[in-house]
């Protein structure tokens, strides 16, 4: 794997990814539930929105965004924050170049081994977070930054890994999959140890390559989608689509493997897309759980 901090240790590559997301002193006080809920302090852009009536708070490196819920099809929280800590910028070489362009599994290592507490976020999550930015894009400068780059941060695409997986043989989401999910390009790296796995099964009859709207009108499938993204309209995604001038459309895999799943714009299309091989590789970004219910059980 492509290291983002060539020419340096290990030990010095995490101390810089640490100062990169985590707040210094003076920003830790901004960061506090009184800064939410009571008068906002200079130096931090607050604004509020979302599905889930997201608060976002920007500051250094990084976005802040409290209260974010992710749901399945019957309306139970799949996974929930009350602080989320997610990178301004996708995973990039050494002294900011191009996107370092990661499989599924090895996206998932790279955070891990950092130590820095920062993970691959569940397309739900991913999903979470990108309606939220939508909703509030106006808010913020930065805040439109970090949306605009799933419609591209370089090279004419915005495609986001995601720590999720779809079995289309055994018919399942596997949002934080274990190193038993990769049946190739995988490892033994015991990825998502300290995550709760969680499986979604499905019945794909009705299901095929269309644009989001008229997926969402076969009942099958809308369950699929509300599973995938998390959100309890998954239609949202369709205002997204808009706003990058491009249209929301599913793939999905017509085969029998398990494939790994990616969010975000090509050329003509913003994406949820479930079809590409293990092998494909994508950009990453990193989150964090700050004050976090790490999961709902």
């Amino acid at each position: 794997m492509v290291s983002v901090f060539s020419g340096k240790s290990d030990e010095e590559g995490v101390r810089e990814l640490i100062s990169w997301f985590l707040p210094d002193k003076k920003s830790e006080e901004k960061l506090g539930e009184d800064d939410v809920s009571g008068e906002q302090k200079s130096g931090a852009e607050k604004v509020s929105g979302g599905e889930n009536l997201v608060t976002i708070i920007n500051s250094n490196h990084f976005l802040t965004l409290k209260g974010i819920k992710c749901y399945d099809h019957n309306g139970k929280v799949m996974e929930q924050y009350d602080e989320l800590i997610v990178a301004k910028d996708v995973e990039r070489k050494a002294g900011g170049g191009d996107h370092v362009r990661f499989t599924p599994y090895d996206s998932i290592v790279h955070f891990e081994k950092q130590g820095s507490g920062l993970f691959l976020p569940s397309f739900a999550l991913l999903s979470n977070i990108v309606v939220a930015l939508y909703d509030q894009k106006d808010g913020g400068s930065d805040v439109k930054k970090v949306l605009d780059q799933f419609k591209d941060y370089g090279g004419g695409f915005g495609w986001h890994n995601s720590n999720t997986v779809v079995d289309w043989k055994g018919k399942k989401i596997v949002h934080y999959p274990d190193d038993s999910d990769f049946p190739e390009c995988g490892g033994k790296d015991n990825i998502n140890s300290s995550r709760k796995r969680n499986e979604c099964v499905f019945d794909k009859d009705g299901f095929g390559d269309l644009d989001l709207e008229a997926a969402l009108k076969k009942s099958g499938f809308r369950n699929y989608l509300i599973d995938l993204t998390g959100l309890k309209n998954p239609g949202r995604l369709v205002d997204v689509a808009d706003y990058f001038g491009k249209t929301a459309r599913s793939w999905i895999s017509t085969g029998k493997k398990t494939r790994g799943a990616w969010l975000g714009c090509d050329y003509y299309n913003f994406g949820l897309g479930t079809c590409d091989s293990l092998y494909s590789v994508s950009a990453a970004r990193g989150v964090g759980a700050g004050g976090a219910k790490k999961r709902v059980k």
